[in-house]
């Protein structure tokens, strides 16, 4: 796809599926029947970037998927859920907190899942 200093409003058909990152079958059979075809000249086809983008948004909005809370993460926000009571001049709610709990307040055990979690996010 060629690069333009600013993003062209229409695309030819040749660089439709590259711009969405689809092959050119799975283009052709998802998404172009949805589409307003343009046509330039006598055989040239484009179409509407912000048509494209509007597709996009709906198809994640029908079949998009969120991560599902992995049982390491629930267990943790359960342990911090309870250490927080224990812990004293301690804000609720934040893992960097969570994890600076001194030794006295809270779940040992809970303290280093946090920080395994905290190690795993960065």
């Amino acid at each position: 796809m060629k690069q333009y200093r600013f993003p062209p409003r229409l695309i030819r058909l040749r660089d439709a599926p590259s711009y969405m990152g689809i092959d050119r079958n799975k283009f052709n059979k998802l998404v172009r029947p949805h589409l307003t075809e343009i046509p330039l000249g006598k055989q040239a086809i484009a179409f509407d970037t912000i048509e494209i983008n509007s597709w996009i948004d709906d198809y994640i909005s029908c079949n998009g998927r969120r991560l599902k809370v992995s049982k390491l993460e629930n267990d943790v926000c359960i342990n911090a859920i309870k250490c927080q009571g224990y812990a004293s001049g301690v804000k609720p709610g934040t893992l960097k907190n969570a994890v600076n709990m001194p030794k006295a307040a809270g779940s040992t055990r809970a303290r280093e899942k946090l920080a395994a979690l905290k190690q795993k996010n960065i």
